[in-house]
Order: C-alpha cells, then sequence, then structure tokens
C-alpha cells in the first residue's frame, strides 16, 4: 500500500524514484507521475497540430494486401473461445497485432468484442486508456466496459451484465507501442505525436483487415490521458478527412471519462478537492496552497511544498475512489478480501495480471507468447506535446463533432472540479443549463449541462473509472451518447422527496412539511427543525439541569420490593422474536417505565445483552433523534442492533457487527409518544421535559435491572441526540453533585453526526452540497447571497426560497448523498435492485415498519397491541430549549465526561464542516493533531484528541479530541449500519 503523500509527493523528488517499492504501477500511479514530477519532458508547451503529424507514413498507410489476404488475417484473429470463459457467449471475439511502423518493429495490439445482436448495424467504439502507458486490454476490457470479468482465482471469467458491446461493437486497443501485449523497441521514446500518428496508422490498417466498419459509425472513447490521446487522434482523423475531401474514418463523437487535460490546474484542483472532501484540514489546505502556489503555476518545485504536503496529505488511500477499499495483501503477496470489499474487487488488478500471463489465455488471444503482459509499463518513455489539451477540445467541438466529457465525482486524481474549469475554458454557449439526470427511471445518476457540442456529464458515486465504480450509470451515459439523445430526466414520484421541497417548503410551513402524504423519516424531522423559522424555541440561553430538578427528580425510584422488581424484569424478558434466526444467544428484554403517572407518559425500552460476560461489560444507552424518532426502529434495527429485518417484512437475519458484541445495548423510545411509548395526545414534549424524563426513566430502569447498577454506562445515539445527549448527561451529573454520590455510573458519551447549531448547520447544508459539486458556482454564490440572513437570524425572504429552490434539484437521499433511494416497496414481491449497494438495503424502513407492526411481534415485544407503531411521529409537539447544544458540550467535557463526536462524511443534513466547526468553538486544547486511523488495515478516517474530547471521521479525515468527535469515512447520517468502532480508540494508521 502506498500512502497518499507518497503517491502526491515522491514523485516531485525523482521521476525514476517514483516509489520507494518494487511495485508496478497502476494507471494511476502512471498520471499523477506527469501531473506531479517537475522534471516532465516537453516538445513543447503548444497547442497539438494535426498538420505538424500528417506525412507520407499517414499518406499511404493502407497495407498493400488484397481482400482475400486481408480475410485470411481477419479469420486467424478470431478468438475461438477464452480459457475459463463462462456458457453461452453469444459474441464473436478477436485479436491480434497491426502493424504500424514495420522499419521500427512496432505493432499494436487489439481485441474486439462484437455486440451479441446486430452487430452488423451497431456503431464501433474505439477504447483507450490512459497513463500514458496502461493496458486498454487489462483495464478497459477486463474491468471496465468490457464483456468479462475475471474471478479471483485468476483463472475465469464471469459475464459482465453492463458490457457496452451490448451498444456497440467494442474495439480495446494498446497504445502506445510498449504497452501490454503491444511491440515496440526497448528504448524507444513516445509521446502525444508519435502516438496520434501511430493510432491513425493502425485505425486505417485495421479497417482494411475488417471492411466491414468502414462505413461504420465510429466513437473514441477512455479515460484519463486518453483527455490527450484522443483529443489529439479526432483532430488527425478530422484532419486527414478534410485534406482527402472524403471520409477516410467515419468519426461521429468523442466521449472522455475523468479527462486528464491540464497539468498545472490538475494540481491545484486535487488539493482543493480532498479539502472540498474534509480529507484535509483548513490549516492543513490553507499551508499547502501557500507554500505551493509557484509549483501550481510552474514547475518551480520547492521543499517548503514537499513539507506541507507530507504533512496535509496522510493515509492509505485509493485516490482514484475516495470511499473504496483498497487491495490488501498476506504476507506472501496474494490478495485478500475484507468486509469492507463493496462492488468491484479492489484487488482485481491481480486478478487479471494473472490471468492475461497463462500461457492459454496468451495463445487464445494470439498474443507474442513470449511478452510478460503487465498493466502499466513503468519504463515507457513518453514525451508530451503539451501542458494543455483544451484547445484540441474546443478545436474538433468547433469541426463539429460532438464530444462528451464524464467524471466520476469521488476522483481526487483528475476531479470533477477540474473538468468544470476545462469546460468553462472553452467558452462554448450553454444550451441546457445544470440539471440532473436520471439512472433506471428514478435513481439520480447525476448532472449534465449542455453546450454546443458538448456535453459535460456527472457521475454520482463513480471515482475514475467511472464504469468499474458505477456500471449501470456508466452504460446509460454511453447509450444515450451513442444515440444522440439527452440523458433522462427525472419523472416525478410523489414518494420521493426533492431536495428543494426538503430544504425548502418548510420555511413557510412547519405544518405543510411536504406535499405528500408519506411518513417523515429522521431526516426529515430534523431538516424541520434546521429551516423552519416557525421552530418553538424556549429560550437561546444554555441549557440548566439545576432548573429542572425538582421533588419529582429527587424521589424518581418507584417504591416497589426487589421481589416485585424482579417479577417485572422476568415479564419483560423475551422469549423469542418472531422470524429471529437459530442460535441467538444473548438475553433480550423489553417494555415500559413510568415518568409521569399522572399525565400516563411510559417511555418503552429494548435490551439486548452481550453474548459473553454481560455481567462485565459496559451499557450503553442509545437515542435516536429527530425529535420524535423511533430508537427500536432505526437505532436497533437498522444501525447498531443485533438484527435486520429481511425483505419480506417478517425474518430477521444476524448482523454481524451489532454493538452488542462489545457491550449491552439499551434502546429507548423517547421522548413520550414516540414509537411504542405512550402519552396524551395534545401534550407538549422539550429539550427540558425530555432531560428530565429520560432520568427518571434511566434511574427507574435501573431499579428494575439492579445489576447494571455498578456498571460503566455510556450514552450514544445520532441527529438531534446532539441535544438530547449533553443536555442528559449533564442532567445525570449535576444529580450526581446533588446526592454526593454515583446515582448513575456515567462515563462517556457519543454522539453520530450531531446537531449542535441550528443556525450554522443552514449555511453548511449549503456549503456541503456545493463542495461536494452537487450544486454550480453560480448557483451556490446566489444561495449565499440570497440567505445570508436567514443563516443568522429567522427572518425569511423569498428570495432565499427561490434561490435555493433553483440550487438544490435532484432526488437525492440527503442523510447519504452516494446512497440508491428505495423504489416501489412492496413486501411481497421487494427485490433489490442493480442499483442498490451491497450492505444495507435503502427500503428497510418499510421493511422494519411492517414488522414492527405485526401483533405476534408487538406480543413478543411485550407493546401496547393498539398503538401503529411508526418510525417517526410527526405530529409531535417539541420545544427545543436553544438553538445550539455546543455550551453544554463543553461544559460536560469540563466536568470530566468523556465525550465523542463522531460523523460520517457524506452526510449532507449534519455535514462534517459543521462538526468540525463545533469543536473549534469549544476552544480545547489540541493533544494529537489530526492524522489516519484504520479499521482491519483500512483507512478508517482521521482523528484529533483534545483535551476531553475527540474528533474522529471513520472512512475520511476526521480530528480527535479526548471522547468527543468520530466521523466515518464513506459513511452517512446513520453510519452505525457501516461502522463499528466506538467504545475503543481508532487504531493509529501503520506506517
Amino acid at each position: 500500500m502506498k500512502p497518499l503523500g507518497i503517491i502526491l509527493l515522491l514523485i516531485t523528488i525523482s521521476t525514476c524514484a517514483f516509489f520507494s517499492t518494487n511495485e508496478a504501477l497502476n494507471e494511476a500511479q502512471c498520471l499523477q507521475r506527469i501531473i506531479w514530477s517537475p522534471r516532465q519532458t516537453f516538445e513543447a508547451d503548444q497547442i497539438f497540430d494535426s498538420a505538424a503529424v500528417i506525412d507520407k507514413d499517414t499518406e499511404q498507410v493502407a497495407t498493400l494486401l488484397s481482400a482475400k489476404a486481408q480475410r485470411a488475417l481477419r479469420r486467424a484473429d478470431k478468438i475461438k473461445s477464452l480459457p475459463g470463459q463462462p456458457i453461452g457467449v453469444d459474441f464473436a471475439q478477436y485479436a491480434g497485432y497491426i502493424t504500424v511502423n514495420k522499419a521500427e518493429g512496432r505493432e499494436l495490439f487489439y481485441y474486439l468484442a462484437e455486440s451479441p445482436k446486430n452487430s452488423s448495424s451497431k456503431p464501433l467504439i474505439v477504447w483507450f486508456n490512459g497513463g500514458p502507458g496502461c493496458s486498454s486490454l487489462g483495464y478497459g476490457a477486463m474491468e471496465e466496459v468490457g464483456p468479462f470479468r475475471v474471478n479471483a482465482d485468476g483463472k475465469t471469467l464471469s459475464r459482465f451484465k453492463y458490457a457496452w458491446n451490448n451498444v456497440a461493437n467494442t474495439l480495446f486497443l494498446e497504445s502506445p507501442a510498449g504497452v501490454g501485449f503491444t511491440k515496440a523497441k526497448v528504448g524507444h521514446a513516445n509521446g502525444d505525436i508519435q502516438t496520434a500518428k501511430e493510432n491513425y496508422i493502425f485505425l486505417v490498417n485495421w479497417l482494411e483487415r475488417f471492411p466491414q466498419y468502414k462505413k461504420r459509425e465510429l466513437f473514441l472513447a477512455g479515460e484519463s490521458y486518453a483527455g490527450h490521446y484522443i483529443p489529439q487522434l479526432a483532430d488527425l482523423i478530422l484532419s486527414k478527412n478534410a485534406l482527402k475531401n472524403i471520409t477516410i474514418i467515419n468519426l461521429k463523437g468523442a466521449a472522455i471519462g475523468n479527462a486528464y487535460v491540464n497539468r498545472l490546474q490538475n494540481r491545484r484542483d486535487q488539493d482543493e478537492f480532498l479539502w472540498n472532501r474534509d480529507f484535509i484540514t483548513e490549516e492543513a489546505y490553507e499551508a499547502v496552497k501557500k507554500d505551493c502556489e509557484i509549483f501550481y503555476r510552474t514547475d518551480n518545485f520547492t521543499l517548503a511544498c514537499l513539507s506541507s504536503r507530507l504533512k496535509a496529505f496522510t493515509g492509505d488511500l485509493d485516490n482514484y475512489n475516495i470511499y473504496a477499499p483498497i487491495c490488501l495483501k498476506a504476507p506472501d503477496g496474494s490478495p485478500t478480501k475484507s468486509d469492507e470489499t463493496q462492488g468491484i474487487d479492489p484487488c482485481i488488478d491481480d486478478f487479471v495480471l494473472n490471468y492475461m500471463n497463462l500461457p492459454e489465455v496468451k495463445k487464445a488471444f494470439h498474443a507474442d507468447p513470449n511478452i510478460k503482459w503487465g498493466p502499466c509499463n513503468d519504463n515507457l518513455v513518453y514525451t508530451l506535446r503539451s501542458n494543455n489539451s483544451v484547445p484540441t477540445i474546443k478545436k474538433i467541438v468547433t469541426k463539429g463533432l460532438r464530444v462528451m466529457l464524464y467524471s466520476g465525482d469521488i476522483d481526487s486524481v483528475v476531479p470533477i472540479t477540474n473538468t468544470k474549469k476545462a469546460v468553462k475554458a472553452m467558452q462554448l454557449t450553454v444550451k441546457k443549463p445544470w440539471r440532473p439526470w436520471n439512472c433506471n427511471d428514478q435513481v439520480l445518476g447525476g448532472f449534465v449541462e449542455e453546450y454546443e457540442g458538448l456535453s459535460l456529464v456527472t457521475v454520482r458515486g463513480a471515482g475514475h473509472m467511472v464504469p468499474s465504480n458505477q456500471p449501470l450509470r456508466a452504460f446509460t451515459v454511453i447509450t444515450y451518447f451513442l444515440e444522440g439523445k439527452p440523458l433522462p430526466e427525472e419523472k416525478t414520484n410523489n414518494k420521493m422527496k426533492t431536495l428543494h421541497i426538503i430544504l425548502l417548503l418548510i420555511t413557510i410551513s412547519t405544518c405543510a412539511f411536504f406535499c405528500t402524504n408519506e411518513a417523515l423519516n429522521e431526516a426529515d424531522c430534523l431538516q424541520k427543525v434546521i429551516w423552519s423559522p416557525r421552530e418553538s424555541v424556549e429560550s437561546d440561553d444554555l441549557f440548566d439541569p439545576s432548573i429542572e430538578i425538582d421533588k419529582e427528580t429527587e424521589q424518581v425510584a418507584n417504591p416497589l420490593s426487589a421481589k416485585a422488581q424482579e417479577a417485572l424484569r422476568s415479564a419483560d424478558k423475551i422469549k423469542s422474536l418472531p422470524g429471529q434466526p437459530r442460535g441467538v444467544d444473548f438475553e433480550q428484554y423489553a417494555g415500559y417505565i413510568t415518568v409521569n403517572n399522572a399525565e400516563g407518559r411510559e417511555l418503552f425500552y429494548y435490551l439486548v445483552e452481550t453474548p459473553k460476560n454481560s455481567s462485565s461489560k459496559p451499557l450503553i444507552l442509545w437515542l435516536n433523534g429527530g425529535p420524535g424518532c423511533s430508537s427500536l426502529g432505526y437505532g436497533a434495527m437498522v444501525e447498531v442492533g443485533p438484527f435486520r429485518v429481511n425483505a419480506d417484512g417478517k425474518t430477521l437475519s444476524i448482523f454481524k457487527y451489532a454493538w452488542n458484541n462489545v457491550a449491552n445495548i439499551l434502546f429507548v423510545e423517547s421522548p413520550a409518544g414516540v414509537g411504542f411509548s405512550k402519552a396524551k395526545v395534545g401534550q407538549i414534549n422539550g429539550d427540558a421535559r425530555t432531560a428530565k424524563e429520560n432520568y427518571m426513566f434511566l434511574v427507574n430502569w435501573l431499579e428494575r435491572f439492579p445489576q447494571y447498577k455498578n456498571h460503566k454506562l455510556f450514552l450514544a445515539g445520532e441527529s438531534y441526540a446532539g441535544h438530547y445527549i449533553p443536555q442528559f448527561a449533564d442532567y445525570i451529573l449535576s444529580m450526581n453533585e446533588l446526592k454526593s454520590k454515583t446515582i448513575i455510573n456515567l462515563k462517556g458519551a457519543a454522539i453520530g453526526n450531531p446537531y449542535v447549531n441550528k443556525l450554522q448547520n443552514r449555511q453548511d447544508q449549503d456549503e456541503y452540497l456545493w463542495r461536494r459539486d452537487f450544486v454550480t458556482d453560480e448557483a451556490h454564490e446566489a444561495v449565499k447571497k440570497d440567505c445570508e440572513i436567514f443563516y443568522q437570524t429567522e427572518n425569511f425572504t423569498l428570495e432565499c426560497f427561490y434561490a435555493r429552490k433553483k440550487a438544490f434539484i435532484g432526488y437525492l437521499d440527503y442523510y447519504n448523498i452516494y446512497a440508491p433511494l428505495c423504489l416501489n416497496y412492496n413486501a411481497s414481491s421487494h427485490s433489490k435492485t442493480d442499483e442498490t449497494e451491497q450492505g444495507i438495503d435503502p427500503c428497510i424502513d418499510y421493511f422494519t415498519e411492517h414488522y414492527i407492526n405485526l401483533p405476534e411481534v408487538k406480543k413478543a415485544f411485550h407493546a401496547d397491541p393498539n398503538i401503529e407503531w411508526v418510525q417517526c411521529n410527526e405530529d409531535l409537539e417539541y420545544t427545543s430549549k436553544d438553538n445550539t447544544s455546543i455550551p453544554t458540550i463543553k461544559k460536560i467535557v469540563t466536568k470530566g465526561l468523556r465525550v465523542m463526536l463522531y460523523s460520517g462524511d457524506i452526510d449532507s443534513v449534519v455535514p462534517l464542516t459543521n462538526t468540525i466547526k463545533s469543536v473549534k468553538a469549544l476552544q480545547l486544547p489540541v493533544k494529537k493533531p489530526w492524522r489516519p486511523w484504520n479499521c482491519d488495515d483500512q483507512l478508517g478516517g482521521f482523528v484529533e484528541e483534545y483535551e476531553g474530547l475527540t474528533l474522529v471521521t471513520v472512512g475520511g479525515f476526521t480530528v480527535q479530541h479526548k471522547g468527543l468527535v468520530l466521523v466515518v469515512k464513506g459513511a452517512g447520517h446513520m453510519r452505525e449500519s457501516i461502522g463499528f468502532d466506538l467504545l475503543f480508540p481508532p487504531r493509529e494508521a501503520a506506517n
């Protein structure tokens, strides 16, 4: 594994000593060498000129062979069958060599996969991978858009459902000479001009061998350094056609993914991208900007820049896809698969390498058996024509060629921001402004902006190799491009709440929160608090438990005998939950605790003990947010509990990473009126009452379960628990002080994506979506200008409303901006879609609600059978104590309580940036600065430790204060569904 700092920085010292290891480079590393090395060779930093390439070699390119001889060569190139390919392959395959320079022994290697149906009428795509120096056979064909994937055994293949040869015959070209199976004399230099020329010679000669494609529509496609290859080849083709006044090659368009186009600008944009994604602290980013400003604009590298980069960029990261796991190797060098693996295996490079070098595979491909195939040629000598291919792209667009630049939005090597800036630099006329596009009818695929002759497309949740990360979305993009159609627009579905409705209609009326009859979820309830200017606030003063302590809390414990309490505890014991799997080896309890007898207020709880040594394990009390959402439905059944409800809504499965593996977990449905908890209709809840009644619940619950009185207690939760938990903890500590003894043995508090500051949260939501490239620069500036007053006060304006409505578009899970949505759930026929990522099903809320309302489930939980259970009570009347809980958090930290704030970094509701700002506002001394931490040898995130508080990001970078904040990389608002390390300090990343 190569730390990000080494990947981006050692190349600035020596091009030859790119890495300190002997491992072969991959495509990302080859491109990074181009971007960051100050010693990169250039012919001249000038626009590629196709006229300078046209010479006698390109005047007479077609090999002088008869049609019969060409047919014989074509037949010889036909692949009978690839070793290990699955049964039922229904398309023709060819592979072989085309000579592009006989005198110098230069031959390019190709692999053609024809369409299974109507191949004679389908267009032809010629695919190029980047580097420069990387294989289109290994990456393009076997990992991205080809018909097969190499299995983990390195010997067999499986069919790839979203292969591009379903819509076009696809020709994978290994270029330049010296890459993959291609042939070139050792030490022969390559460069932009020679590559364009030889790619052209290849194509014209290949068309002689396959004359049936001469009049076929041809599209160039690829990624990365193909941002130079493709525009330059396209320009040469168009120039040759114009010179001869005939269509030699019927070129119709070009599609380039995460296109490398501008070397110097790319440096700056990489740094900005990682800061925007909260992988770098603000302080580190400012230092890098200052010390590397000269290197952003020139090749004048400084040691100050190197030092700042080494300090800023830490952690083992797949910089092609910042949320993907990396390939882990066993001691013998073989790849291993971990629980972090989702989608395409991160070790697929190793599988492909093994497969391609099998003698029988080389024979099937008609490749030279003496060539040791590698994904990239580390020793390729390559001379760039210029730093910038943007002028060449504009040139081919001006000549009438359709161009699409598509970009995965979680690639840090060629970030989406770099592509957007490149498009703006072309100064093309906008035909259709920025809008969302949909995949599979109702899933947000990304965003698109259409210009005269060019389309800019973002692909949500994809990295540099878009088809690998988001195959269906990539397939949708290429299908519509080939057909010359605009990407599909959103279809109205009243089950999905558009982002502008979620954020905006609540500013008009709390009651008319949505224009649908759909029940609110936890995110919706919190948004109602954040955005409604009419939200009730008792006073914007610090929560003070001393005001709430009264006679009721002086004598809270029910005056029942130990025997009576034991009888209640026995009655609460769950024999078995309906549909639970066999082998459950832990105790479960559920029932009610009265917190106000006069008003009929009872809180419902669900306790799951640890399978082993429960008597010595700590107790976690879990609270979900809203306010008004269920800890049973979310916390227990979706996040940290021992079970997951299956899609049938009737059965359960074991959750491997349930927190009751390390602690006894008590889920409390609070405040009264939430879930199965009881309250009379119309009773008003609020921060003060909730803290008081949570305290009364806990003291009475400990009478029923006296064995837990001396156990260490931790409070945990998420979202609006950023108010619940600090206030509850302050109440407990104050009562302990008042009685001069430990009534409740509270040891710590952990809050995920904590809602702590209402007004600041508004501004941070808007900034977050802009920094993630879901909102344009222009729209963001308009929102900032028109909503500035509403960021600071409750004075809402219509200008703010309309600016938001224009900016925030697209159907989105705003709790996890890269997650799929639940579409048309039906308990009897639900099945996961191709958009459903491995992991939690996006329809799990529906499974859970169906399950918990089964009569036999209510009976097993000892719940009131007359209560219709819902995830969130949207009719709950709730009065916030104040707009911010930051002073309360600081107060409990000062009192000696360990606090951790953890935050998923792809949550737009309570963004990580908001949590970081909250921690800074506490003004605590830093004990250990920002650093990466590891989970199962993968980058878990970042952590910074303060006195009394810990800030952690999981799957990204975080700041850890002693006991305060945890942020999870690649996790959304409900990150417990993904994360597990809560009770224990994150382990430092290995050097």
